[in-house]
């Protein structure tokens, strides 16, 4: 399960929660307006940031 999430200092939101990496992916391409998108190599597991037009930040990562 992955969860695409907004979080600040203080809170954590789950948006969504989806089956795959690759459906959170596809889902968020197709409901949000991406102006930059971020896969994270570094992590041994699969997640990734985006960023909206309208400047909110997002993560996709795997569910909590």
């Amino acid at each position: 399960m992955f969860q695409i999430i907004s979080s600040t200092a203080y809170n954590r939101t789950v948006h969504h929660t989806l089956p795959s990496f690759a459906e959170a992916k596809t889902f968020a391409k197709a409901q949000y307006k991406i102006l930059d998108y971020e896969k994270d190599e570094s992590q041994a597991y699969d997640c990734a940031d985006f960023i909206t037009h309208a400047g909110q930040v997002y993560a996709i990562e795997p569910a909590r």
